[in-house]
């Protein structure tokens, strides 16, 4: 594991004969049991690229989220860094400033891009609704909401300057195909 970086070590201060090892990669996923009800929504999903509206990448894209939570590998830390990237590229593109204009500005990304609704349950505190029309597993579903929790979050913070926190979320897979989470600011 040493040699493949995923983890180092140096000499203990107190005992030279010991080597203090920790863990040097980032978290990019976790696994759980493989769940077979998750490999037939794959099949599912995967089915409808011969559809004639079908959004091609979107559906390979989640495909590829649901098998491998089926499979029992969890990629919601993988999304989470995603999401991040994706808010940071983003904030360059993006005009806003106040907290409101922002998240009409990322409204209309997610609908050009196909990514679901978003809906303002309300701003005080913020609480954002993403509504998709795909089936996913509830698995999966926690993954792709926390890529929207981190695109949401590095966007505001990198556009007013200020931090904010997820301090709640909700998330409804398997036909409800809506999450939910409140930001707030960190004071």
């Amino acid at each position: 594991m040493a040699e493949e970086g995923l983890v180092q070590f140096k000499g203990c201060p107190a005992d030279s004969r010991k080597k203090l090892f920790s863990i040097s990669a980032k978290l990019l996923a976790r696994t759980r049991n493989a769940k077979e009800e998750g490999m037939e929504v794959y099949v599912k999903t995967i089915e409808t690229v011969t559809e004639p509206d079908c959004n091609f990448f979107k559906v390979v894209l989640r495909s590829m989220i649901i098998a491998a939570e089926a499979s029992g590998l969890c990629i919601g830390p993988s999304m989470r860094l995603l999401g991040r990237r994706v808010g940071h590229a983003l904030s360059k593109k993006l005009t806003s400033v106040k907290v409101e204009d922002i998240i009409s500005e990322l409204q209309e990304f997610y609908e050009r891009h196909d990514m679901g609704e978003v809906c303002v349950y309300t701003f005080m505190p913020l609480t954002i609704i993403v509504r998709d029309n795909y089936e996913v597993t509830p698995c999966a579903a926690e993954s792709i909401s926390v890529f929207s929790q981190e695109l949401f979050l590095t966007v505001l913070r990198e556009l007013t300057k200020k931090d904010y926190a997820i301090t709640s979320d909700e998330c409804f897979g398997a036909g409800n195909n809506y999450f939910k989470f409140v930001i707030e600011q960190v004071i």
